[in-house]
């Protein structure tokens, strides 16, 4: 079996993340150490975790089990490539073809971003249709913090022996029993908070990671935020006016919401230290500095806030 780079048996799933099959590759092979049973596939093999935009074991694994369709497709079915790259600053090309990891910002700021996530009832199936279960792709994008499917809150980390489930060689797989492989212990379900909101801003999500919304771009949005708030463009320093202008706008953002909804989406709402109700949403930034890669969920907050929907913020820019 060690002569065996890529063992037979080991399939990636058509809704799966990409990284799967590296943990089933380890699971079925003789080797007892995570790094060993993957050295003929990627030398990328440390801090496995769901959150990177990119990084080369993707491209590795794309070698072994792409199927032939192009990288493009691969990347677009089995990575959060397409969730990402509306707001970020390198195309979609640019990024499948970088050689260095791309983060997410404020990924520990994005409430369950870093971890993975599944849902107990697609776990069951899994093993009925296909005799193991494995990380659903969907259920990975940030912000997404129930199964659209079942809509059964996702669960992730064990409460018992303190794994947060941010790297993929400590938990292999998920769990169809729904406790902790290692210790057995409840593994932490996620608040079940819903309101219109939340429905929005993770079907919206959804769309984003499915490719509706690819003709949303960073500098579009950006010039929305500007003309929104009534200041078309920053010359140096912001006068007294625009200033006000921007706190008050900003405190609208801040209060736009309800409490759950700050709470369920980001880790860092209502800090006492903190002047803004979630420090990450600001808006000044989202909006002036141009050319900045805000995280993805930052952006469809203020895009609900402002415009109630992304349909009506693209109407917003064909009407100016």
């Amino acid at each position: 079996m060690r002569s065996i780079p890529v063992l037979t048996n080991v399939l990636l799933m058509p809704n799966e993340h990409v990284l799967g099959p590296l943990a089933r590759q380890h699971l079925y092979s003789s080797y007892k150490r995570f790094v060993d049973s993957l050295k003929f596939i990627t030398n990328d093999r440390q801090a496995l975790q769901v959150s990177s935009i990119w990084r080369n074991a993707y491209k590795d694994i794309y070698r072994y089990w792409g199927d032939g369709e192009g990288l493009d497709k691969f990347a677009k079915r089995h990575t959060l490539v397409n969730y990402y790259q509306p707001f970020h600053t390198l195309s979609f090309n640019e990024i499948i073809s970088s050689s260095a990891e791309l983060r997410p910002p404020s990924s520990r700021v994005v409430g369950y971003t870093d971890n993975w996530r599944f849902c107990i009832d697609c776990a069951i199936e899994d093993v009925e249709i296909n005799a193991t279960p494995h990380f659903h792709i969907n259920h990975q994008i940030p912000g997404i913090t129930q199964c659209l499917k079942h809509n059964t809150p996702l669960k992730t980390g064990c409460l018992s022996c303190g794994n947060e489930w941010l790297n993929l060689l400590k938990i292999i797989m998920p769990s169809s029993s729904g406790v902790c492989d290692k210790c057995q212990g409840n593994l932490l379900t996620i608040n079940s908070y819903q309101d219109d909101d939340t429905h929005w801003l993770q079907t919206t999500s959804l769309q984003l990671f499915e490719g509706v919304y690819s003709d949303i771009n960073l500098e579009s949005v950006q010039k929305a935020y500007r003309k929104w708030i009534g200041i078309g463009s920053r010359q140096g320093v912001l006068n007294l006016k625009e200033r006000k202008i921007v706190r008050d706008a900003q405190k609208h953002l801040d209060n736009h919401f309800s409490l759950e909804f700050y709470r369920l989406f980001f880790t860092n709402a209502d800090l006492k230290s903190k002047q803004r109700r979630v420090p990450v949403l600001n808006l000044y930034e989202a909006a002036f500095n141009e050319g900045k890669f805000i995280h993805p969920l930052v952006h469809l907050v203020l895009i609900r806030c402002l415009f109630g929907s992304v349909e009506n913020f693209v109407e917003n820019e064909m009407h100016e």
